[in-house]
């Protein structure tokens, strides 16, 4: 006997069919799109893209309306370093506390005219937030353990030269002369270890 594969010949079949059909829905549309992203620059902080002060970053010149002085937080370790080396200067580097008092303390010390006419001399002023990526760095590397903080570097060298915890103004004027006594200009001073090297030959 032949069995019939007709729909038509079994009205329960044909009524289920009709019923899938229906409930099958139409195919997805084809998205073109990235679905991988940039994972590296997904992960990377602010701090980590700004902490090393080596780091090549966008040059902006020191502005000379306050030669002595470069702006907190506006430039790195190195841009000190090299408008300081340029200047034929001491680096001295004023790391800020965070906190309200901490800055206000340090705006009049630096505001005041005798400290301004003194530091101008022979120094270039680096001043950083505890906080900022360029302040983070040096404690990572110089280690300040005390606030307030001045320390006066060598800036051929990195060489950390004396080091204060005074802010106010009198006390860093005796601190500053004090220095200067025991240092002559940087410049001066190399010359003339250059010139007692030659002779001594």
């Amino acid at each position: 006997m032949e069995l019939s594969t007709n729909t038509e010949d079994f009205p329960e079949t044909q009524e289920k069919t009709s019923d899938v059909s229906n409930r099958i829905r139409s195919p997805i549309r084809p998205v073109r799109e990235t679905i991988i992203e940039n994972y590296r620059l997904r992960f990377q902080t602010d701090s980590s893209k700004n902490i090393n002060p080596y780091k090549a970053e966008p040059k902006k010149p020191v502005k000379k309306a306050n030669p002595y002085v470069l702006g907190l937080n506006r430039y790195s370790f190195r841009t000190a370093r090299d408008e300081a080396q340029k200047a034929r200067k001491w680096l001295m580097v004023n790391v800020v506390k965070s906190t309200k008092s901490g800055l206000e303390q340090n705006r009049n010390v630096w505001k005041n005219k005798n400290v301004k006419d003194l530091v101008s001399k022979d120094f270039i002023l680096w001043r950083v937030n505890q906080k900022n990526p360029y302040g983070k760095w040096y404690e990572q590397f110089y280690k300040p353990v005390e606030f307030p903080y001045v320390a006066i570097l060598d800036p051929r060298t990195g060489e950390k030269l004396q080091v204060w915890h005074k802010m106010d103004p009198s006390d860093l004027l005796k601190c500053v002369e004090d220095f200067l006594l025991d240092y002559k200009n940087l410049w001066d001073r190399s010359e003339e270890e250059d010139y007692n090297e030659e002779n001594s030959e």
